[in-house]
């Protein structure tokens, strides 16, 4: 018996090959107009190879970023979850599509999606990240805290785990603790200007006014502009009995923002005026008024 011969239907394959062609060809285009910030015609080359080749994920792919750089979240969410249908084993593209509905304000959708993620990579420590922000605006501390500490256990070494871990605990009135994390933040990212800030914050609590100014100091010259950097330093400062330099750090402040400078110092005269335990700021808030009075 003869074997069956394959029949090959070659008007079929070249009609295949013209239209990967000329999708890729849209793809291209798209991604160049893209590059150049032409987002409404990469948008548009790509809904073009998507309307060759309805199942060619790259092409869903492109189009999902470009809208998400529009802000374009429901076109995004729609793109995203054409590509679960294509690809369900994909966990990024649940993340993406949980970024896109956080956006919306749909934390419930965006828990659902980072959930999905973590169950299809749970080794991916951004998957944590995005799940512990968003159990953050939900007002899920706790959850939002284990989030982080699987972060940590997962990448040791990252800073950036140890510095929203120390912010959780300061949140929580554990100042020490949260000291204890912006020091390894620190010791891992030196240039973490952030980091500097929010230990000198926690000193604060602690009555640590040396090390707190010590701490702004640092954040500061890393970075110049942080006018509350300069507020909280005064603050400092003022219960180290520097009264002048706190009025040098208020005076630099003002420079940014001279506007808010005022607000500022009204709202702390309204808030200290009958506090007996502040007559020292209620104080340096006077002078800084008269200052701005006379200028």
């Amino acid at each position: 018996m003869k074997p069956k011969l394959i029949q090959i239907n070659m008007d079929e394959i070249d009609e295949f090959y013209d239209k990967a062609t000329a999708a890729s060809k849209l793809i291209d285009s798209g991604i160049e107009k893209d590059n150049k910030g032409d987002y409404e015609g990469a948008i548009a080359d790509f809904t073009k190879a998507i309307e060759i080749e309805p199942d060619y994920i790259f092409s869903y792919q492109c189009r999902a970023m470009t809208r998400h750089y529009q802000k374009d979240h429901l076109g995004a969410i729609a793109d995203f979850t054409k590509l679960i249908e294509l690809d369900p084993q994909s966990s990024e593209v649940y993340e993406f599509r949980g970024i896109e509905r956080s956006a919306i304000g749909d934390s419930k959708g965006a828990l659902a999606d980072f959930d999905a993620s973590i169950a299809l990579d749970p080794e991916a420590v951004n998957n944590y990240y995005q799940r512990a922000t968003e159990r953050y605006l939900m007002g899920d501390k706790q959850g939002a805290y284990a989030d982080i500490e699987k972060m940590i256990a997962l990448a040791p070494d990252w800073a950036d785990g140890y510095f929203h871990r120390g912010g959780l605990k300061e949140e929580l009135d554990d100042h020490l603790g949260a000291i204890l994390d912006f020091d390894k933040a620190i010791a891992l990212n030196p240039k973490n200007g952030k980091a500097y800030y929010s230990r000198a914050n926690a000193k604060v609590f602690l009555d640590d006014f040396t090390g707190a100014i010590g701490d702004y100091d640092q954040s500061i010259l890393i970075n110049p502009y942080q006018v509350e950097a300069f507020k909280n330093r005064a603050v400092a400062k003022c219960w180290s009995d520097d009264e002048n330099g706190a009025i040098d750090d208020l005076k630099r402040a003002r420079q940014f923002d001279p506007a808010s400078m005022r607000t500022y110092v009204k709202e702390q005269l309204k808030t200290f005026q009958n506090d007996t335990n502040h007559v020292k700021w209620y104080q340096t808030m006077k002078r800084m008024w008269r200052i701005l009075e006379a200028n």
